[in-house]
């Protein structure tokens, strides 16, 4: 009896058990087998997700860009939106549109608020260009403080122990700056993983900007390549813009995604990766590429569209394909609405980003009262001494 009891604890352990260089490893806390299915699932019981990710400011243009391209009628498994992750760089957002996206179900990830190049930021900088930014979003009642949850950094940039300290004294789960994923059709995707040992080398090849230190709480989620051969791009324009490649039309650029995502389909069932830069959205040719590749993963019965953290959900607490339509991460979501977005006056930075960063942005409702209060009091002094000076009283 014991033995059978024995034998029932291992297999039970096993099944969060991860197998890497760490075997105390264990699911929710720590996953480092890159190239395994999480939860031990075969590659048919595995759910396929695609995550779509956007850099760039966010404006009313551009969500009904995102809009046109994520119509109303494209829906996961469960009936729910489909999702994507926006990394929102802030200067030149609107605050108001960057929480109408979050309300119709996207993730809101960071950037930072300007992009300038941060391969030598000190911590401080770090946290004065990224953290800053995600609690002027959250006092602002824009996004949810526990809902920005991941950033990828200005330029795609690392910046070595720097950036990763920042990111783990904030508080964030995640982040998609390194870069991974094949440079062919053949070999596999990785999954993400944890930090818990350190980054693995693969994700830091050509580079001396990586993190030499270890982030135990911390998920590094690659940002990956598509592979067009002779090359391979970490975002969907530079393979397009590449002198190499004759991208020159709709269908062309299609292929890449489709024959892109058939490896990871027929492979590990790795999460796919779309990575496009905001501007891309002005360019017909993938606009109407990505139209078409969304089209043709809505027939897929096992594939979803999630945002970033929604695939972390899932490795945290895996599911087969069956029990994923009830799976509470990846539910409808419910948020409220901040009803001052609907006047036309916005706190963010003007539409076309230049200047107008918007002094309210950058201060909490608290402190906007105090300062009006004391332009009022100085305003009320001017006049007064104003009065007695313009209209003297003689006795």
């Amino acid at each position: 009896m014991s033995t059978i009891l024995l034998l029932y604890f291992v297999l039970g352990v096993s099944q969060h058990l991860v197998v890497g260089e760490n075997s105390a490893c264990l699911l929710p806390d720590c996953y480092e087998d890159r190239f395994s299915i999480p939860g031990g699932f075969t590659k048919d019981d595995t759910p396929q997700i695609v995550t779509f990710t956007f850099s760039g400011k966010i404006t009313s243009t551009v969500r009904s860009q995102i809009n046109e391209v994520f119509t109303a009628s494209i829906t996961n498994p469960n009936r729910c939106p489909a999702s994507i992750t926006a990394f929102v760089l802030g200067k030149g957002s609107r605050s108001c549109d960057i929480h109408k996206m979050f309300v119709r179900g996207h993730e809101i990830a960071i950037q930072g608020y300007n992009s300038t190049w941060p391969g030598s930021w000190t911590t401080r900088q770090w946290r004065e260009n990224t953290a800053n930014y995600q609690s002027t979003l959250a006092q602002g009642g824009y996004v949810p403080e526990e809902e920005l949850k991941g950033m990828r950094a200005p330029l795609q940039q690392p910046g070595k122990d720097e950036q990763f300290k920042m990111l783990a004294d904030a508080g964030f789960l995640w982040d998609s700056t390194l870069l991974g994923g094949p440079t062919n059709l053949e070999d596999k995707t990785e999954w993400p993983v944890t930090l818990t040992n350190g980054v693995p080398p693969e994700f830091c090849k050509n580079s001396g900007f990586c993190p030499e230190d270890s982030y135990p709480a911390l998920w590094e989620v690659p940002l990956l390549r598509l592979a067009h051969s002779p090359i391979s791009c970490s975002y969907l324009d530079a393979c397009v813009s590449h002198k190499d490649n004759q991208l020159t039309s709709t269908s062309k650029i299609y292929k890449v995604l489709y024959n892109n995502f058939m490896r990871n389909y027929r492979s590990n069932k790795a999460p796919f990766q779309v990575n496009i830069r905001i501007e891309s959205l002005n360019d017909n040719l993938q606009k109407n590429a990505l139209k078409d590749f969304i089209h043709t993963l809505s027939g897929f019965e096992d594939v979803w569209l999630l945002g970033v953290s929604q695939v972390i959900a899932w490795m945290q607490s895996p599911v087969d394909k069956h029990r994923a339509l009830e799976f509470g991460a990846w539910d409808c979501p419910d948020r409220d609405y901040k009803v001052e977005c609907d006047s036309d006056y916005d706190s963010g930075s003007s539409e076309d980003g230049e200047g107008g960063e918007g002094f309210a942005q950058f201060i909490d409702g608290k402190t906007l009262l105090i300062v009006q209060y004391v332009l009022l009091s100085a305003t009320y002094i001017l006049v007064v001494v104003y009065d007695r000076y313009a209209h003297p009283r003689h006795k």
